[in-house]
């Protein structure tokens, strides 16, 4: 018997470098790539104002990131028909050294915001905030009224709902309700 041929081999996709790089430079420029579902269409990378956008195919994007997906460097959400890729730490640094680019540059998602001065947890004024004392006025008595004997911050003493006025039912003479303003049988 001859032997068999070895199975073929999986096919791969054929980015162009140059598709390759863009869409690496805009994830790593972003933190996260969105990528419609449609295979056919075409996406256009970098700033949505600019005239001159990149534009690579979809599928580019999604088997790229597939890619980057399986080695653990973004997480993946899919929502509405979108792929939404993330760039995790590893990636990060995959990208860094792929793009050659210096470990100080980190992509937007990643920084941490700037902190201002004077400013302490709980708002303007203090901890606390304007309410006054740590977590407002959480700790104690509600403005509103409760009902005597009940919960606090229900409805006040004073309260008696009236539902007379609507359509479609009334009381007639003993008490019982008629749909649709007819008598009750």
């Amino acid at each position: 018997p001859l032997p068999l041929p070895p199975p073929p081999l999986s096919p791969a996709m054929i980015v162009p470098k140059k598709n390759r790089i863009a869409i690496y430079n805009q994830l790593f420029k972003d933190g996260v790539i969105v990528a419609a579902k449609d295979h056919f269409g075409v996406t256009s990378l970098g700033d949505p104002k600019d005239e001159t956008r990149e534009k690579v195919p979809t599928l580019h994007i999604i088997k790229l990131c597939q890619s980057l997906d399986s080695r653990g460097l973004v997480r993946t959400t899919f929502s509405w028909q979108h792929y939404y890729y993330f760039l995790e730490d590893a990636g990060v640094a995959y990208l860094q050294s792929y793009l050659g680019i210096p470990s100080e540059v980190i992509p937007t998602t990643h920084q941490k915001p700037p902190r201002t001065a004077g400013r302490l947890p709980g708002g303007p004024g203090g901890p606390g905030g304007p309410r006054g004392g740590p977590g407002g006025d959480r700790g104690g008595p509600r403005r509103f009224g409760g009902a005597p004997g009940g919960k606090p911050g229900g409805p006040g003493g004073d309260f008696k709902p009236s539902f007379g006025g609507q359509e479609g039912y009334r009381a007639d003479e003993g008490g019982a309700a008629a749909p649709f303003g007819g008598r009750a049988q």
